[in-house]
């Protein structure tokens, strides 16, 4: 469904500047020297996200840094006052997450795709962030990565079962004859996603359980008729 591993991005970002000294330069000379430095550091490089991504997060980095008089002459930051700032500033790394959910998304169907818009982008990606940079260690790119990131997404559903719903919505157009209305199906898939990202039957890293899926898929419908909460349309 998705895949978690190049967002370590975060530990790098943090030290992407390395630390300087600290003889005198203006404010503008300071920030103009970080903004270059970062354009020029690999960090980007080693990154799975755009050059655009990368050089937003650089400019936003620069600035709270100046801001905070964290910058020395050279338009260095030292790793702890770049970890320091993420963590209480986690805006600064939002165009990164921003753009590992954009990534995340081109790898669905284009009719699955167009049910992730921009504004849910943005929102998963903050949220991404903030998540990660509060999550314990914060900086600790393992985290993200095998069973620690499958572990993360259980923890937090909200952050994977949007494209499990997005796909549950494409597959609903291509149905000829509905059993459910849109809003009935929208209802139960929200919640057959979510159930299936916590238990880890939709993993992040990998080997993830369909039939685990479409079995509660079918437990969970059969409850929620039920209860009177989703409505079989009429055959006749």
């Amino acid at each position: 469904m998705r895949s978690t591993a190049g967002v370590g991005f975060l530990a790098l970002a943090a030290a992407a500047f390395l630390p300087g000294c600290g003889s005198s330069a203006s404010a503008s000379q300071r920030l103009s020297r970080c903004v270059e430095a970062g354009r020029q550091s690999t960090g980007g490089n080693s990154l799975p996200v755009s050059n655009e991504a990368w050089q937003a997060f650089i400019r936003r980095a620069c600035r709270e840094s100046e801001r905070e008089h964290k910058l020395s002459s050279n338009g260095d930051i030292s790793t702890a006052d770049a970890k320091d700032i993420a963590r209480r500033h986690p805006e600064v790394v939002y165009p990164l997450c921003e753009d590992v959910e954009l990534q995340t998304r081109d790898q669905l169907e284009p009719d699955a795709a167009k049910y992730v818009p921009p504004r849910l982008l943005r929102r998963l990606g903050h949220h991404l962030c903030d998540v990660v940079l509060s999550s314990t260690g914060g900086f600790d790119a393992g985290q993200l990565k095998g069973a620690k990131a499958n572990a993360l997404s259980r923890q937090h559903p909200e952050l994977l079962a949007p494209y499990c719903l997005a796909g549950a919505q494409a597959a609903y157009d291509r149905e000829h004859r509905h059993v459910f209305t849109r809003r009935d199906q929208h209802r139960l898939m929200q919640r057959v996603c979510t159930k299936a990202v916590r238990l880890g039957y939709i993993r992040p890293s990998g080997g993830g359980n369909d039939e685990a899926v479409k079995s509660l898929a079918v437990r969970e419908t059969r409850r929620a008729i039920r209860r009177g909460e989703i409505h079989p349309l009429s055959t006749g």
